[in-house]
C-alpha cells in the first residue's frame, strides 16, 4: 500500500540550454528550456539554486553550484554551475511557464568581472567560466 502523500515519479523532463554571451557587455546567460508534457493539472514548475554544501551527490566544492527544477509527477533535475555571482538586475532574469506548450524557460546572467580580475585565470580553454562548466547532474537526490 503507498503511503498518502508520496508521489510517483515518471522521469525526468526534456530540456535545452543555451549558453550565450551579451554582445554589448560580454556576459555569459544560460537559457534553460525545460518541457514537462505530463505535468499534473494546474502546477507551474518551480527552480532554485543551491550552494555545493546543501547537496548530497558530489562532495562540497565551493567552485560550484547548483540549479534545481521541479514538477510534478517528474524527477528534480539539477545543473551544476559556476559558483559565479549572478546578476538580479530585472531586466537580465527571465522567466515563462507556457503553459500550452508546457515548457519552463528561465535566462539568467551571470556578473561581469571587473576588467584586471576578468584576464586572471588562464587563457581560451582553460576550463573556467559558464560556458565550459554546464553539466547536467540529474536525479531526485540533489
Amino acid at each position: 500500500m503507498r503511503r498518502a502523500g508520496r508521489k510517483i515519479r515518471i522521469g525526468r523532463p526534456g530540456y535545452r540550454v543555451v549558453k550565450q554571451r551579451d554582445a554589448e557587455t560580454g556576459a555569459r546567460s544560460l537559457l534553460f528550456e525545460v518541457e514537462y508534457p505530463e505535468i499534473e493539472e494546474g502546477l507551474q514548475p518551480r527552480h532554485r539554486f543551491m550552494s555545493a554544501y546543501e547537496q548530497r551527490v558530489e562532495a562540497a566544492d565551493k567552485a560550484w553550484q547548483y540549479l534545481l527544477f521541479a514538477a510534478s509527477p517528474y524527477e528534480t533535475i539539477a545543473f551544476k554551475l559556476p559558483a559565479l555571482e549572478l546578476d538580479r538586475d530585472p531586466s537580465r532574469w527571465y522567466t515563462n511557464w507556457d503553459a500550452s506548450r508546457k515548457v519552463f524557460t528561465l535566462q539568467f546572467f551571470f556578473k561581469n568581472k571587473p576588467p584586471a580580475a576578468a584576464g586572471s585565470g588562464g587563457g581560451a580553454g582553460s576550463g573556467g567560466g559558464a560556458a565550459a562548466a554546464v553539466a547536467a547532474a540529474g536525479g531526485a537526490g540533489v
